[in-house]
C-alpha cells in the first residue's frame, strides 16, 4: 500500500512541475502583454450570460494594464513557489492535497483580478478567504487552527462588507464602472472591507498568526495574493474614495510605523519578514491616499518581486537549521550555502531601496515626493521613518543569520538544491532589473516626476544612516539599547488589534454557545494586555509617552 502511494505521489508530481513551467510561462507571457495594452491605452471586456433555470446571470472580465500585469506576476510566483514546494514538500504525506489547496487559492485571486462586476469579486474575495484557511491550519495542531480561525474571522468582517455593497447595488447595475460614482459612506465602506484583508489597524493581528501556515503559502499570502487583494481593491474603486482617503492615510501610516518598530526588535526570522510585509502595505495605503495610484500599484508589483524572494530564501534557512526560525539560534548559513545567501542579500537589498534595484524605483519616488510635497513636518517623519526602518531591521536580520559563533547551526541540506534554484532564479532576475524594466514603459506613458538634488541627498543619506544603525544593534545584540525596551510591541501588535476588536467579536462569542470560546480565550482576551506592565519591559510613563505618540501622529496628519 504504501509502495502504491509513493508511486502515485510521483505520477503527480510530474503533473505539478508542468503546471509550474505552465504557470511561469503563461505569466511572462501576459506580463509582456500588458505592456503592449498600456501602449495602446486598451481595454478589453469579455462578458457572457449564464441561464440557471429562471435566474440570469452575466459574468464579465475586465482586461487591461492593472489587470494584465498583476496576474501574470501573480502567476510567476505561483510558478516559483511550485518548484520551491517539489523539494520543500516533498516529505509531505499529503502532497497532492497541499498542492491542490495552492491551486485554489491561486484561482481565486485570479478570479479577484479580472473580476469585472461585483458578484465575480465577492467570489475570488470569499474564495481567497476559504482557501487561506485550510492553508493557515494545514498543520494538525492547536495554534494552526487558532491562528486559521483568527484569520478567518478578521476576513469574514470584510466579506460582510462586500455584501452590502452588494445590498446598495442592488436597484442599479453591478458593473464595476458605474460603482465610481458612490456616495463617501460606501466609501468608507471599501476602505473598511480594504483594511481587514491587507491587514491594517486594528486588523493587523491574523497576518503573524497566518505564518503557521507551509512556507510556500506564506510567499504566496505575503507577495502577491491575499495581503494585496485589498490594495488592488482600492486601486480598481479609486475614484469613489477621494472623499476618505485621509482615513487611508492615517491608517496607512500608523501600521507601517507601528510593524516597522516591531520588525526591528523581533527574533523570530518569518515573523520579521511578515512585519515587514506589513509594513510596506502600510506604505501602499499611504501612497494611494495620496493621490499616486500609478506609483502604488508599481509599488504593488515591485514588492511581490523582492518579498518572495525574500520569503523562500528565508524558508530554506528554517528547513535547512531543522525548523529553527530564532536568529540567535541560526548563523554561517553564508559559509554552508553562499549561492542561498547571495540571493537573500539581493532580495533584502532590493527591499530597502537600494539604487538600482527594484524597490528603488518606487520607494526612493515615494520618499522624495513626500519630501518635496509633504505638508505636515511630523508626518514626513513618520513616513521617512517607516521607509528607512527597513534598511534597519533588514541589515539587522542578514547580518545576525550570517554571523560567526561559537555554537554552530544545526545543518540540514536535504531536498534537491536544483528545484531551489530553480524557484529563486526568475524572482532574483526581477528583483534586480524588474524596476528598470517596467519603469522605462511607464516613463512612455508621461508619469514623470522631477526632484532637487538636495532632497535626494536628503533620502540617500537617512538610507545609510539607518543602514550603520542596523549594523550597530546586529553587533549589539539589541541589548543594553533604547530598542530593548520596544520589545514589548512585538506582543502588544498581537494583543492590541485584538483589545480593539473585543467590542465586535465579544456579541458573536456570545451568540454562538461558546463554540468559538478557544479561539476567543487565545486571541481575544485582555490577559494577554497584562504582559505590557508585568514583564518589566514598560512602565506607566513609557506606556503613556507611547500612546500619546501614536495619538499625536494621527491629530497631526488629519490636520
Amino acid at each position: 500500500m504504501k509502495c502504491k502511494m509513493q508511486i502515485f505521489n510521483l505520477n503527480f508530481r510530474g503533473l505539478w512541475l508542468v503546471l509550474s513551467s505552465f504557470w511561469v510561462l503563461g505569466g511572462a507571457l501576459m506580463f509582456l502583454s500588458a505592456f503592449s495594452s498600456l501602449k495602446e491605452s486598451s481595454m478589453m471586456v469579455l462578458s457572457t450570460k449564464l441561464s440557471i433555470s429562471n435566474l440570469e446571470l452575466e459574468i464579465s472580465g475586465l482586461g487591461d494594464f492593472y489587470s494584465m500585469s498583476f496576474s501574470g506576476v501573480v502567476m510567476m510566483i505561483s510558478g516559483s513557489v511550485y518548484f520551491y514546494s517539489l523539494s520543500y514538500m516533498e516529505t509531505e504525506k499529503y502532497f497532492n492535497r497541499f498542492m491542490t489547496l495552492v491551486s485554489l487559492f491561486i484561482l481565486s485571486m485570479l478570479v479577484l483580478i479580472y473580476s469585472g462586476d461585483v458578484v465575480q469579486l465577492i467570489l475570488g474575495w470569499d474564495g481567497l478567504g476559504l482557501s487561506s484557511y485550510l492553508l493557515v491550519c494545514y498543520y494538525n495542531n492547536s495554534n494552526s487552527s487558532n491562528a486559521g480561525a483568527l484569520t478567518l474571522m478578521l476576513n469574514r468582517l470584510g466579506d460582510v462588507g462586500l455584501f452590502l455593497s452588494i445590498y446598495v447595488m442592488v436597484n442599479s447595475s453591478h458593473s464595476i464602472n458605474s460603482f465610481m460614482s458612490v456616495s463617501s459612506a460606501m466609501g468608507s465602506l471599501l476602505l473598511f472591507v480594504a483594511f481587514t484583508k491587507s491587514a491594517q489597524l486594528p486588523f493587523s493581528a491574523w497576518l503573524p498568526a497566518a505564518m503557521a501556515a507551509p512556507t510556500p503559502v506564506s510567499s504566496l499570502v505575503h507577495s502577491s495574493t491575499l495581503v494585496t487583494a485589498g490594495v488592488y481593491v482600492l486601486i480598481r474603486f479609486y475614484d469613489s474614495l477621494i472623499s476618505v482617503l485621509w482615513i487611508s492615510l492615517i491608517v496607512g501610516v500608523s501600521t507601517s510605523s507601528l510593524a516597522t518598530l516591531v520588525a526591528m526588535v523581533e527574533r523570530d526570522m518569518k515573523k520579521i519578514v511578515a512585519f515587514s510585509t506589513l509594513s510596506h502595505l502600510g506604505i501602499m495605503m499611504s501612497i494611494l491616499s495620496l493621490g499616486w495610484v500609478e506609483l502604488a500599484f508599481s509599488h504593488l508589483i515591485f514588492h511581490a518581486f523582492f518579498k518572495a524572494l525574500l520569503f523562500l530564501v528565508v524558508g530554506y534557512w528554517i528547513h535547512s537549521s531543522y525548523g529553527y526560525q530564532d536568529l540567535l539560534k541560526i548563523n554561517l548559513l553564508s559559509s554552508q550555502e553562499p549561492v542561498i545567501s547571495a540571493l537573500g542579500g539581493v532580495s533584502m537589498m532590493s527591499l530597502c531601496g537600494l539604487p538600482y534595484l527594484t524597490g528603488f524605483y518606487s520607494k526612493d519616488l515615494f520618499m522624495e515626493a513626500s519630501v518635496q510635497f509633504s505638508s505636515s513636518l511630523l508626518g514626513l517623519g513618520f513616513i521617512l521613518s517607516s521607509c528607512v526602518g527597513s534598511v534597519m531591521y533588514s541589515i539587522r536580520m542578514f547580518l545576525m543569520v550570517n554571523k560567526v559563533s561559537s555554537v554552530s547551526s544545526l545543518l540540514n541540506w536535504g531536498g534537491s538544491f536544483e528545484f531551489y534554484q530553480l524557484s529563486m532564479s526568475l524572482l532574483y532576475f526581477f528583483s534586480i532589473v524588474g524596476g528598470s524594466f517596467w519603469s522605462n514603459f511607464w516613463v512612455t506613458s508621461g508619469s514623470v516626476l522631477y526632484v532637487f538634488w538636495e532632497v535626494k541627498m536628503v533620502i540617500i543619506s537617512l538610507i545609510m544612516c539607518s543602514g550603520l544603525l542596523g549594523i550597530y544593534f546586529s553587533n549589539m545584540g539589541v541589548k543594553n539599547s533604547f530598542l530593548s525596551k520596544l520589545g514589548y510591541l512585538s506582543d502588544m501588535s498581537i494583543h492590541l488589534p485584538n483589545v480593539l476588536s473585543k467590542v465586535l467579536m465579544s456579541k458573536s462569542v456570545k451568540l454562538d454557545n461558546s463554540f468559538l470560546s478557544t479561539y476567543y480565550n487565545k486571541y481575544y482576551s485582555v490577559e494577554g494586555g497584562k504582559y505590557l506592565l508585568n514583564s518589566g519591559n514598560l512602565s506607566y510613563p513609557e506606556l503613556i509617552l507611547v500612546m500619546f505618540f501614536f495619538y499625536a501622529m494621527l491629530y497631526v496628519l488629519s490636520g
